[in-house]
């Protein structure tokens, strides 16, 4: 994801619309991996940020109990 569309909202739609489709398939969780470079340090926290916990190596989020998160943008 570009840096010019975080903070914006973008991040909150992406993981919105991956866990509708997640529920819908019948998946109980979303995995996440951060690997850390000299260029990505501003989003270290972001799976942090948007309510993954840290397991080993990865990191995951609960599909059944999230809570969307609000965003100012639709897709039709």
């Amino acid at each position: 994801m570009s840096c010019r569309v975080l903070k914006r909202g973008m991040e909150h739609f992406v993981l919105n619309t991956l866990v509708a489709y997640a529920v819908e398939k019948g998946f109980k969780q979303l995995k996440g991996e951060f690997i850390p470079t000299s260029k990505n340090e501003m989003v270290k926290d972001f799976y942090l940020n948007l309510g993954f916990s840290k397991c080993d190596n990865y990191w995951e989020l609960d599909v059944i109990k999230y809570e969307e998160k609000q965003n100012e943008i639709k897709y039709k």
